[in-house]
């Protein structure tokens, strides 16, 4: 296995210096640690004051709750009366794969166009936003925080939807007070701790433009908000890297000055009990995170290392994977039963970036389209609480594709029109009658290297087929068994150590299994005892 993790690590440094497409990670910074104290009147001088081991930086988030330290050792020993936890300041990474005309945002107004680098779409397979649009929202004062690479505040797109600070403007601030130097009117710089948000990268840019391009200019792109403005919150620098610390402060400025919605297009593969408190604190302040689920074509509900914060289980997070313009999840996107909850565009997006405009794949760029509606329904109906708006966009997407139902909380695509006026489509479900026979189907164990196997389940006159495993267990990642149907769609890949379970569904009378294996490393495999059938 040595060679082979060395080989893909090498692949993916070059495909990162080669393009914008990034995936998720959360390596730890060498010597830096975060301080969690108790509740306590005593001030983080005081709590540190007999450990000279090393060096305070700073307290930072609600209530100066946190405290970033630099050591070289893990300072477990102040674990105790005052200090409730410790931890890595662990890293995250921009999640993105790289109006002249509505025609170019299939996204927002889908009329079967031919998109560059995709297919001619579906007409219809839109976020609904031509009808959205001519729904009255009540307060126009929405405020999406956008926590990023920061924007680029001259674009002709951008600049006349960016957040102004209200008491900047009563103090008669303007941007030529400052002889042209992007002071802090219009949001925070967390990487260089000043008002200087403008983009050094592209990707906070790009996630602005789905967000909020001007719709009213003729030119560039067109974003979803037609009312509210775009808070510029840069926690992400020139590599579109970051920290808990940036995330935690940043998360923290977006609630007090007054956004609605914060959209996170980033993310890491660690839990971080630091930035899960203070999503956390967010809710209790009524704020919905909107996340992008991540790039690397796996479940977050059983991969060892999920995306977060696209995974906390927190009644204010929204996980977002990215569907085409054909209706069907791209290959790319992370996914999850229990943890992704509803798709948006995300491929063959057109949208801003410094200077101009380009097309972006990512889940990043399909995070801002659901931001952009949780916006608009808070707008609508300010006294809804996170959850409640949460649970508005599951229950009103429209269904994706049927085999789709196995890989999202909703099974579908957000859609702005029905999320507004509250229309909940009927969803997709599974026969709930089912006819058994036995059948034994399995692998050898252990299984061999560097091979294919078929296997074929038939039932003439069946709508539905799906298996019994009495026991799966496959190399992680490496190894996999791909379910298709009759017309080679593939319904679900399952890898890992699973034990017994029903597998999902396929459509039609048989039922495909497709078994690959690398060239190392063999677990037990699987074995299969029964099928269902059902009309």
């Amino acid at each position: 296995m040595t060679f082979r993790l060395v080989f893909i690590s090498l692949f993916l440094i070059f495909i990162l210096s080669k393009t914008l497409q990034a995936g998720a990670y959360a390596e730890p910074e060498s010597q830096e640690w975060i301080l969690t104290r108790r509740i306590s009147k005593m001030s983080w001088q005081k709590i540190l004051a007999t450990t000279p081991e090393f060096n305070f930086i700073r307290a930072f988030g609600p209530l100066q709750k946190f405290a970033l330290v630099r050591s070289k050792s893990p300072l477990s020993s102040l674990l105790g009366k005052d200090i409730l936890a410790l931890q890595r300041n662990l890293k995250y990474k921009a999640y993105d794969a790289v109006d002249p005309e509505l025609s170019q945002s299939w996204g927002l107004s889908n009329s079967g166009q031919t998109i560059s680098g995709i297919d001619s779409g579906i007409i219809g397979v839109d976020v609904g936003a031509v009808s959205a649009w001519k729904i009255p929202i009540a307060n126009q004062d929405l405020v999406v925080a956008i926590l990023d690479t920061g924007i680029d505040l001259l674009h002709e797109d951008l600049k006349t939807n960016i957040w102004k600070n209200r008491l900047e403007i009563e103090s008669n601030q303007s941007d030529d007070d400052h002889n042209g130097f992007i002071n802090d009117v219009h949001g925070w710089n967390f990487v260089d701790d000043n008002g200087n948000v403008q983009d050094d990268n592209n990707h906070g840019t790009a996630v602005a433009g789905v967000l909020g391009a001007d719709t009213k200019n003729g030119k560039g792109s067109r974003g979803l908000l037609t009312k509210g403005s775009l808070m510029v919150v840069k926690i992400l620098d020139q590599n579109g890297m970051s920290t808990t610390e940036r995330a935690v402060m940043g998360i923290e400025y977006a609630v007090k000055n007054g956004a609605s919605v914060i959209n996170a297009s980033w993310g890491g593969t660690t839990f971080d009990q630091v930035l899960f408190d203070t999503i956390s604190w967010a809710n209790e302040r009524g704020v919905l995170v909107v996340c992008a689920a991540g790039n690397e074509a796996k479940d977050n509900d059983t991969d060892e290392r999920p995306s977060y914060p696209a995974s906390f289980q927190l009644p204010n997070v929204v996980s977002v994977a990215a569907h085409d313009n054909q209706d069907r999840l791209v290959s790319f996107t992370n996914y999850g039963k229990e943890t992704v909850h509803v798709a948006a565009p995300g491929i063959g997006i057109y949208s801003t970036v410094r200077g101009g405009y380009l097309w972006l794949q990512g889940t990043s760029f399909a995070a801002p389209f659901v931001a952009g509606v949780a916006a608009m329904l808070r707008g609508q109906e300010p006294l809804l609480s996170p959850l409640e708006v949460k649970n508005r966009l599951i229950q009103t997407v429209v269904p994706l594709h049927y085999y789709v139902k196995e890989r999202l909380v909703s099974g579908g695509r957000v859609n702005a029109f029905n999320a507004l006026k509250n229309i909940v489509p009927p969803k997709i479900q599974a026969p709930t009658k089912w006819k058994k026979e036995l059948r034994s189907v399995e692998s050898l164990h252990p299984y061999l290297n560097d091979t294919k196997q078929v296997y074929e389940i038939k039932q003439p006159g069946a709508g539905h087929v799906r298996v019994h495993f009495t026991n799966f267990d496959l190399e992680k990642q490496y190894d996999q068994l791909v379910l298709k149907d009759n017309q080679a769609r593939p319904a679900m890949t399952y890898s890992g150590k699973l034990g017994a379970f029903w597998s999902a569904d396929v459509l039609g009378d048989t039922l495909r299994l497709e078994f690959t294996t690398d060239f190392s490393n063999p677990n037990w495999g699987f074995a299969i005892d029964a099928y269902e059938f059902a009309p």
